[in-house]
C-alpha cells in the first residue's frame, strides 16, 4: 500500500504542476486552436488528478501538492518567459518542454514504486501517455 500511495501522490502532483503551467500560459495564447489544445488537455490532466485525490482518499491518505520552491519557480519562469516571448512557438515549446520533464518525473516514480496497485500503474500510464500525446500535438505550433 505504501508504493500506492506514494505513486497516487506524485501522480497526482504531476497532474497540478501541469494544470499549473497551462493556467500560467493560457491567458498569453492568442491563437484560439492553440487555446482550445491547451484548455482541452488541462481538463484532461484534472480528470487524472480528481482521480488520484479520490484513490487517495479511500485509501485514507492526502493528497500531495508540488514541491513549493519548485512551484514557485516554475511559476516565475513561466511568467517571465511569456512576458518577454509571448509568440506561439516559444509559449508552445515552454508547454513542451513541461511535457518531457513529467514524463521523464512519472516514468521514474512508475520505476520507483513497482509494487504500487495495478490501478495506480494505469493511472501514471495514462498520465505518461497524455503528457506524451499533449507534446506531440504540440509540436505543430513550434
Amino acid at each position: 500500500m505504501n508504493d500506492t500511495v506514494s505513486l497516487l501522490k506524485e501522480t497526482n502532483a504531476g497532474c497540478k504542476s501541469a494544470t499549473n503551467a497551462m493556467e500560467l500560459v493560457m491567458p498569453h495564447i492568442e491563437n484560439p486552436q492553440l487555446r482550445d489544445l491547451v484548455d482541452g488537455y488541462n481538463t484532461r490532466h484534472a480528470r487524472i488528478g480528481e482521480e488520484c485525490t479520490r484513490r487517495l482518499h479511500a485509501l485514507g491518505a492526502q493528497e500531495k501538492d508540488p514541491h513549493p520552491i519548485a512551484a514557485t519557480m516554475a511559476r516565475i519562469s513561466i511568467s517571465v518567459q511569456a512576458n518577454v516571448n509571448p509568440r506561439e512557438p516559444h509559449l508552445a515549446d515552454l508547454l513542451a518542454d513541461g511535457c518531457a520533464m513529467g514524463i521523464r518525473s512519472l516514468a521514474k516514480y512508475r520505476n520507483q514504486y513497482p509494487a504500487a496497485s495495478a490501478e495506480s500503474l494505469r493511472l501514471t500510464g495514462e498520465l505518461i501517455s497524455l503528457e506524451q500525446e499533449f507534446m506531440r500535438d504540440l509540436l505543430v505550433y513550434l
